[in-house]
Order: C-alpha cells, then sequence, then structure tokens
C-alpha cells in the first residue's frame, strides 16, 4: 500500500477520535457534520486531487491534516478541557465555514505555548493570557474564500485594521496573524515579497503607520513546503515602538526575532 495512503488513513482516523467528529459523504446531498467542516472538505479534495493526478496539491493537504492532528494531539495531553472547547469550536465551523481559519490559529498557538512550556490560560476577546508576564495573545487570519484578486497586502491590512478596532488591542498585546490562505493564492511576484523577511516586515510596518494600531506586537505565521519535503511552520515578528517591556522580554525569550521554523510536520513524496 502506497505511503500516503496510510498517512492519510491515519491522520482521518485520528481526527474523527480527537475532535468526536465522523467524516461521512453518501454520494449525493447527504454530508455528516464533519464532512461540513473545512476539516471534511479537506479530507474529500485529498481523493479528488488523488484521482485528478495532482500529487503535489494532495500531498499538501496531507501535510495539513498531519499537523493539524499533531497540534490536537499536544492540546489532548496537556489538558482535555481546552480540547473539548476546540471540539466545539470545529464543530461550530460546520455552520459558518469562514470562522475555520480564525479556530485553527488558535490551535497552533495553544499547542506552540504548550511545547515552549508556556502557562496560559485560554480566555475569549483576547484569545490568551500569559499571567506570569502580564500580556496576551489574540489570534486572527487572512483568507481568501472566493475568487477575489483583493492582493495579499490589502487582505492583511484589512485584518489588522478590523482587530484593531477592538478593546484589547493595546500595546501589551500581540496580534498573532496566520496567512497561508492567500499566500497560497497570490500571485507569484507578491509571494515572492512574502518570501522575504525584510519584505513581509516592511509590509506590516507600513500598514502600522496607516493604521495606526496600538498592538504592542505582530507575528506572522505561515505553513511551508521545503525542498526536503518537509511541512512547516514559520513565523515573522514586527514589534511596535509602543510594546510594553513586559511583551519584548516574553517574545525574545519565546519567539524570537530570527527564530524562523517553529515546527514541522510529516510530508509525501509528490507522486
Amino acid at each position: 500500500m502506497d505511503n500516503w495512503i496510510l498517512n492519510y488513513a491515519g491522520c482521518v482516523t485520528e481526527l474523527s477520535r480527537l475532535l468526536g467528529l465522523r467524516f461521512i459523504w453518501d454520494g449525493g446531498e447527504y454530508k455528516s457534520v464533519g464532512a461540513r467542516t473545512p476539516i471534511g472538505e479537506a479530507i474529500l479534495m485529498v481523493g479528488v486531487f488523488n484521482n485528478e493526478h495532482d500529487f503535489a496539491r494532495r500531498n499538501v493537504e496531507i501535510a495539513k491534516l498531519s499537523m493539524l492532528v499533531k497540534h490536537l494531539k499536544t492540546i489532548e495531553r496537556h489538558d482535555k478541557e481546552l480540547l473539548k472547547k476546540f471540539k466545539r469550536k470545529i464543530r461550530d465551523t460546520s455552520k459558518e465555514q469562514g470562522t475555520y481559519f480564525g479556530v485553527r490559529m488558535e490551535i497552533m498557538i495553544a499547542a506552540s505555548l504548550i511545547q515552549k512550556g508556556i502557562n496560559f490560560t485560554k480566555t475569549e476577546r483576547p484569545d490568551f493570557t500569559i499571567e506570569e508576564y502580564e500580556v496576551y495573545l489574540e489570534c486572527t487570519s487572512s483568507h481568501k474564500l472566493d475568487d477575489s484578486t483583493t492582493s495579499l497586502t490589502d487582505k492583511i491590512r484589512s485584518a489588522i485594521l478590523e482587530k484593531s478596532k477592538k478593546e484589547y488591542c493595546n500595546s501589551s498585546t500581540v496580534l498573532c496573524m496566520d496567512i497561508t490562505n492567500i499566500a497560497a493564492t497570490n500571485e507569484e511576484s507578491e509571494n515572492k515579497l512574502l518570501a522575504s523577511k525584510d519584505g513581509l516586515k516592511r509590509i506590516v510596518e507600513q500598514i502600522l503607520i496607516d493604521t495606526n494600531s496600538s498592538y504592542g506586537s505582530f507575528l506572522i505565521f505561515s505553513y511551508f513546503m521545503d525542498l526536503t519535503n518537509t511541512f512547516y511552520s514559520g513565523y515573522w515578528r514586527i514589534d511596535n515602538e509602543t510594546s510594553v517591556p513586559a511583551l519584548t522580554v516574553f517574545l525574545d525569550k519565546y519567539y524570537p526575532i530570527g527564530e524562523f521554523r517553529t515546527g514541522a510536520g510529516w510530508a509525501p513524496k509528490a507522486g
């Protein structure tokens, strides 16, 4: 049996266990709750891409599912009650798929904090509270659900502007943003700029000037597939000059500038 099939089957089995969801289609209009979530759609698209012999896209979808399993299992080992909260949030994405990207970002940040040994409380508005440093993390995503031609820069600006209207936008809070979706669907020239840390740093710094955002810092995350076919997450950190000292200390210790790769997952060979 092909390696990708074993990994794919393992991911689906674990996601069903971890999330308490079934991913079932009857070939007609019926879909189980799990199948109606973006996770269910990704599971379905693996088969579609394989049938189309688009092995590269098939493998990226499997790698993304594998990374999600990894993060959920990290949360499960740490705090089963926290996992229950995320299970409910994932189930709710069956009704409103646009909320999935933000929930996925929360799951990634929770797993990251756990792996780094950081004590935190899962809150809402903002999403995470780090009592030891009296700092906070808020999650968002910049994503594209349709064929909109909106540029990567405009999408990031829009997400930052929207979150900057919130009452928790202050110099003690980090805005953590995932841009994987728009990075994968934008023009090649923008992707080249995105691939440059300095390029994205310039984009966000200009957006900070344009929006006058008060967040203390920004962590911009994305997923990548490297030349060894390893799927990993990485981040860019851009500090605001208004950042409080405690936030800088926290970030320097756990999310230092220049520390780009944050976690790797399995990815099959294309073919």
